[in-house]
């Protein structure tokens, strides 16, 4: 396992590093004290941004970890040092799935915030087991786990990670290039950010859309607001009425059919059930005056089953369209489209122009289904930049089988944070089909990109 090393890289005006050293009256910045927090180790090295207002850190795993810890673990993790106060948004995920042949668990994610043991409102469930037995593809059902949260910070030393533990069954846990990316806006920028993070259950057992976690925002003038949310689907006990879920994320009440959708298949098992999480991503313009978002969920299956919601986080970032201090792009896919080919093609994509070497952040979710009963399959998805080959370290996989409904439906959600280069770049979400008949049907994929109006650059090594 390689050792995690942590960078971080900041921008000013140019400067080289040993000139900045080097010039008089400059004072160097005092150590923080860093309070307990996870070790993080393994992967690629962790990166750490700052781009005077917008500071940002981040870690993938690019590869493959396995654990079969009783105990909470690192998979990535990341650090920042901050001189001001402000709002941080952590976006943890990973591809979930089978080590070995016949094994099956479930496995337990919190993101952690300077604590070592996580954020319990942050908790996730995912179960992984053997393929359908009816229409087997070999390695296993893979799914996908995402979390979204938020922190207000003040100045200092912050550490951050996913951590995992498998919490049932006897299989190792395997997760597929796990990801955290931490975006730090300072108060004092014109982006807002607002959110809701609960630990509550939320019960429906009907077909009607009900509201979940919300937050509100009053933008001074046009811009773009992104949306992020997720949660963990759970049965009621005694665990014997499998379902359906239908989620979106709406902006001032309006429900446009069913614009943004996603939907998430709920089963049983030996034990509590099959768990699993939904998440969904929306980018809104918005006009000046205050504007509400909200997470809404209902049953979406004739069955006379509950819908349990658990755990549900939802954050909204505003960046003006004439933001001094960052751009974005962002583009809602599709109602439908389909994944044939053994090629990855484009799902939903955007460009930006980058005026100095400077970072991005990249999210990207998709609803994942069956076309039809016949057949099955696996799809696999990443982020890419200028093409439609994915980065290496944002791999996701997702299962689809019939089911005697509508089939396995399941989340994809995808992170990344790198170092961008000079220049007019397209960004997007990619898929194919992995293996299996197919065809995948996907809805809604979503997209959206972040770039700080870049300052200062400087790289500092944190040590091993």
């Amino acid at each position: 396992m390689r050792s995690a090393r942590s960078i971080i890289v900041k921008l000013v005006h140019g400067v080289a590093l040993a000139a900045l050293l080097l010039a008089p009256g400059l004072a160097a910045q005092p150590a923080a004290a860093e309070p307990p927090g996870p070790d993080v180790t393994g992967g690629s090295p962790p990166i750490s941004f700052n781009s005077k207002y917008l500071w940002s850190c981040g870690q993938t795993y690019d590869g493959t970890f396995t654990t079969a810890s009783a105990t909470f673990v690192s998979a990535v993790g990341c650090n920042l040092v901050v001189d001001t106060s402000g709002t941080v948004i952590v976006l943890a995920s990973a591809s979930v799935g089978l080590a070995g042949a016949g094994q099956s668990y479930e496995a337990n994610f919190r993101v952690d915030y300077n604590s070592g043991t996580g954020d319990p409102r942050t908790e996730r469930f995912v179960d992984a087991f053997p393929d359908n037995t009816v229409l087997p593809l070999g390695d296993g059902t893979d799914r996908n786990v995402g979390i979204t949260s938020m922190y207000t910070v003040t100045a200092g030393y912050h550490a951050f990670a996913l951590l995992v533990k498998r919490s049932e069954g006897t299989g190792t846990v395997e997760l597929i290039d796990p990801s955290i990316s931490v975006l730090f806006v300072a108060d004092s920028t014109d982006l807002q950010i607002c959110a809701e993070q609960s630990s509550g259950l939320w019960v429906n057992n009907t077909n009607n859309l009900t509201p979940t976690v919300k937050c509100s925002l009053e933008v001074p003038r046009p811009g773009l607001v992104w949306t992020s949310a997720d949660a963990w689907m759970l049965l009621e006990s005694p665990y014997t009425a499998p379902y359906e879920s239908e989620h979106m994320i709406v902006m001032d009440g309006v429900i446009s059919s069913s614009t943004g959708v996603r939907y998430t298949n709920v089963y049983t098992n030996t034990g509590d059930g099959v768990d699993a999480t939904v998440a969904a991503s929306r980018p809104f313009t918005v006009t000046p005056g205050l504007h509400e978002f909200k997470l809404m969920f209902r049953r979406d299956s004739a069955d006379p089953a509950t819908a349990r919601m658990a755990g549900a986080g939802l954050v909204a970032l505003y960046v003006p369209f004439d933001s001094a201090y960052a751009q974005a792009c962002a583009k809602l896919g599709p109602a439908f489209t389909s994944l044939s080919a053994d090629s990855f093609t484009e799902l939903a994509g955007c460009s930006l122009s980058v005026a100095r070497e400077s970072w991005v952040f990249m999210s990207g979710t998709a609803s994942v289904g069956l076309i039809d009963q016949e057949h099955s399959y696996e799809a696999a998805f990443g982020l890419s930049i200028d093409g439609t080959n994915p980065i290496a370290s944002t791999s996701r996989y997702i299962n689809s089988y019939p089911d005697g409904h509508d089939g396995l439906d399941a989340s994809m959600t995808d992170t990344v944070l790198m170092q961008m280069q000079p220049g007019t770049h397209t960004y997007k979400v990619v898929g194919r089909m992995f293996t299996g008949d197919g065809p995948a049907g996907i809805r809604y994929p979503s997209l959206f990109v972040l770039v700080p109006r870049a300052q200062y650059y400087l790289p500092v090594s944190l040590g091993q």
